[in-house]
C-alpha cells in the first residue's frame, strides 16, 4: 500500500491561492516599490529568508528564491509584492507530499535591490547577502565573487550568527513561521514549542534575545544524531512567546499560535485536531489518534508509578509496562494501516495516477489509470493481515509467559502465514 501510494502524483497545479484570492501559474515577475515595505515587514521576511530561503547562482548571476508548499503560499506573495520577481512551480510531488511553489528573482537589478534591504537584518543569510548586494561588473571579480558564494552555499548555510546582529520579534516571527513548530502533546494537555537546526549559534543567539525579554525557560538540546532544538518548557512563557509572536506578524503559524491561546475550552481530541490543521503531513503516520493518545496517557502513568515504586512489585509492573507498550504499538499499526488505505483512495479519487518512472517495464504511460480494487477484495486483505498480526501478538505473550517454547512459537506463524498467502493468491486469482 505504500509503494502505490509513493508512486501516485497528482495533475500539476494550475493556480494557487493566497490571502483569499486566486492566482494563476506562473504568477509572473512585477516591479514593486521597494521604499513602500514597512521595516517590520522586511524583520519578517528576512527571518523567513534565513530559515527557509535561498542564495544562488542562475548562469553566474544571483537569485534569491523562497520554496514553500502551495497551501503556505502567502509568504511567497509577501516577498512577491515586497522585491518583485515571480511564484513558480516547484517540483512535483509523488504521494501524500504537497505541491509546492518557489518565489525568485535572477534580474540582477532586481536581486541587488532585495539583497540591499533585506542585508541589515539578517543574520544567517548576511554573508550572501552582502556578496549579492556588492556583485562586480568585470568579468574576473564576477567569477571570484561567484566562486565565494558556491562555497558558502556548499557549506550548507553555515550558521554564522554574527554576535553584532542583534534579533528582532519581526525576525523571530519569520523564522519561527519557517523553521519553527506549534504543537500539542499526545500524553498530556501541554503544548509545545521548537525550533530545529543543525547546528546552536543561532539557537543560543534566540534563546539569550527571549531570556532578555523575559522567557527564562528556553533551553538548547540534542536532537537525533545532527541536530539540535530549542524548546520553551513553561507553559505562562510559551503563552507570552506566541502573543509577542502574533503581534509581530506570524503568519503561516498563526491557526496554532491562536488555538493555543484561545482553546482552553476545548478538549484534548478537538485541541489535537485543531492544532494538525494546518501542518504539512510529514508526520502523519506517527500521528496518534484519540485511543492512541488514551494509552499514551495510560503508558506515561505507569512509567511514573514504577518511578516511584519499591522493588517489592517492581517486577510486575514493568511486566506490565512491556503488555501496555505492545498492545500499544499493534494498534497503532492497525490505525495507521486504515489511514494509508484512506487516504491512497482519497488520492486516487483525485485524479492521481502511476508515475511513469514507478511502473515495471516502461509499459505504463502518465496517463494510465490505477487498477481498481474491489472493496470486498480490500476488505478480505485488511483481515487477514489484521489476523496475522493478532496470532504473532498472542505468540509473543504465550512465550513471555513460557507457555510456547520459541520454536513452537516460529512453527506456529509459519503455518499461518502459509494459510493465509494462500488465501491471498486464490483470492487475487
Amino acid at each position: 500500500m505504500k509503494r502505490l501510494q509513493s508512486s501516485l502524483q497528482l495533475p500539476p497545479l494550475s493556480e494557487f491561492e493566497a490571502f483569499g484570492r486566486k492566482y494563476l501559474l506562473p504568477l509572473k515577475a512585477c516591479e514593486p516599490d521597494m521604499g513602500k515595505v514597512p521595516v517590520e515587514r522586511l524583520k519578517y521576511l528576512a527571518g523567513f529568508l534565513d530559515g527557509d530561503g535561498c542564495v544562488c547562482l542562475n548562469k553566474m548571476r544571483p537569485g534569491i528564491s523562497v520554496g514553500q508548499s502551495a497551501r503556505s503560499a502567502e509568504v511567497l506573495v509577501l516577498f512577491r509584492d515586497a522585491f518583485g520577481g515571480g511564484v513558480y512551480k516547484g517540483n512535483q510531488p509523488k504521494g501524500l507530499a504537497r505541491p509546492a511553489l518557489q518565489w525568485r528573482i535572477d534580474a540582477m537589478g532586481s536581486s541587488f535591490r532585495a539583497a540591499k534591504s533585506l542585508l541589515n537584518y539578517t543574520v544567517l543569510k548576511r554573508a550572501h547577502l552582502k556578496l549579492v548586494a556588492n556583485w562586480p561588473s568585470e568579468r574576473q571579480k564576477c567569477n571570484l565573487a561567484a566562486q565565494a558564494l558556491s562555497d558558502l552555499n556548499d557549506l550548507n548555510s553555515p550558521d554564522t550568527a554574527d554576535q553584532f546582529v542583534d534579533l528582532s520579534w519581526g525576525w523571530l516571527a519569520g523564522f519561527v513561521d519557517a523553521e519553527g513548530w506549534i504543537g500539542f502533546r499526545a500524553d498530556r494537555h501541554e503544548f509545545t514549542f521548537t525550533i530545529s537546526q543543525k547546528r546552536t549559534p543561532v539557537l543560543e543567539k534566540i534563546r539569550m534575545f527571549l531570556k532578555a525579554s523575559g522567557i527564562e525557560s528556553a533551553r538548547v538540546y540534542r536532537s537525533g544524531q545532527d541536530g539540535y532544538c530549542l524548546r520553551v518548557g513553561n507553559q505562562g512563557e510559551l503563552m507570552a512567546l506566541l502573543k509577542r509572536l502574533l503581534q509581530n506578524g506570524l503568519l503561516l503559524k498563526r491557526n496554532q499560535a491562536e488555538t493555543a491561546l484561545t482553546g482552553g475550552d476545548l478538549n484534548h481530541t478537538e485541541l489535537r485536531n485543531r492544532m494538525a490543521a494546518g501542518v504539512g503531513n510529514q508526520s502523519r503516520y506517527s500521528r496518534l489518534d484519540s485511543d492512541g493518545c488514551q494509552r499514551a496517557r495510560e503508558i506515561r502513568l505507569l512509567h511514573d508509578k514504577i518511578r516511584r515504586s519499591t522493588k517489592v512489585n517492581l517486577s510486575q509492573l514493568k511486566e506490565q509496562l512491556q503488555v501496555l507498550r505492545e498492545e500499544h504499538e499493534f494498534r497503532n499499526s492497525i490505525a495507521v494501516y486504515s489511514t494509508l488505505r484512506s487516504d491512497t483512495k482519497l488520492l486516487i479519487s483525485q485524479g492521481a495516477r502511476k508515475h511513469p518512472k514507478a511502473t515495471s517495464y516502461g509499459k505504463t504511460s502518465v496517463n494510465e489509470p490505477v487498477p481498481e480494487v474491489s472493496a470486498t477484495c480490500v476488505n478480505l486483505l485488511h483481515a487477514h493481515a489484521t489476523e496475522l498480526k493478532m496470532h504473532a501478538f498472542v505468540c509473543q505473550n504465550l512465550y513471555k509467559l513460557n507457555i510456547f517454547h520459541p520454536k513452537s512459537c516460529e512453527c506456529v506463524l509459519f503455518l499461518v502465514l502459509v494459510c493465509l498467502s494462500v488465501r491471498v493468491f486464490t483470492l487475487l486469482k
